[in-house]
């Protein structure tokens, strides 16, 4: 498990997300690696593997539009 704050979560996330935050499925992450079609995510849930639609990376134009930083999904 892992602190978000160790993470470099702060109130500055948080106030922009709190109406999403709200809902208790939702999971806040950190893009920790990103390894060709996967990312290791950190979590204070715990680290988990995920990996972009195949439809989401043929429309990607360069790496800017891969995922990076701080993440949302369902827990």
């Amino acid at each position: 498990m892992h602190s978000l704050q160790d993470l470099g979560w702060s109130d500055f996330f948080a106030s922009q997300l709190a109406e999403v935050l709200a809902d208790p499925d939702v999971v806040v992450a950190r893009v920790a690696e990103e390894n060709r079609e996967m990312f290791r995510l950190l979590s204070s849930q715990g680290e988990f593997m995920a990996e972009v639609s195949g439809k989401f990376r043929h429309e990607v134009t360069g790496r800017a539009d891969l995922p990076a930083g701080w993440r949302l999904g369902p827990g």
